[in-house]
């Protein structure tokens, strides 16, 4: 008997801009607070393509109702260029 696996396609972002998303990055847990906290996620986009590019040059707007402490804390976590 023969079996196949499939697995979905994995994309990364490092590969399609400047913005590196690496295992160590706090980008991705950045962007997952960020939802947490304002309740909608930080990039849109009409296709896939317009959401990466989104994702890769556009920068986060933080709502005037977070705290500064908190859309301070965003911005720190949500960093594209960690300073490991």
């Amino acid at each position: 008997m023969v079996s196949f696996q499939l697995e979905p396609p994995q994309i990364e972002i490092s590969n399609l801009c400047a913005a590196p998303c690496s295992p160590k990055s706090n980008h991705p847990k950045g962007v997952l607070l960020y939802e947490m906290a304002v309740g909608k996620m930080p990039f849109r986009g009409n296709d896939e393509n317009e959401l990466l590019w989104n994702v890769c040059y556009e920068q986060i707007h933080y709502p005037m109702f977070l705290t500064k402490e908190l859309a301070s804390l965003l911005q720190s976590v949500s960093s594209k260029h960690d300073n490991h």
